[in-house]
């Protein structure tokens, strides 16, 4: 992955608070926000071309049913950070 300080520029950006009340995670650079966040700084290509994310237990859930699965967020508003 990239060595970044992506996940400091999205505190900056939006506040702690917010992040976690809409990500209630652990402040780690390798969590998927800020690994997301990185792709779409420094290779937005890559993003581009992805038709879906599929994080680990949901890889496992589509390996063993063959559906994907998704938990999403509705009503919320994510800024662009």
């Amino acid at each position: 992955m990239f060595k970044t300080n992506i996940m400091q520029e999205a505190i900056e950006k939006v506040g702690k608070q917010w992040i976690y009340e809409h990500s209630p995670t652990q402040f780690q650079p390798f969590n998927t926000l800020y690994q997301i966040l990185a792709y779409k700084k420094y290779a937005p290509d890559f993003l581009e071309i992805s038709k879906d994310l599929l994080t680990i237990p949901s890889l496992f859930n589509y390996f063993l049913t063959g559906e994907k699965g998704y938990r999403l967020h509705y009503g919320h508003h994510y800024p662009d950070i």
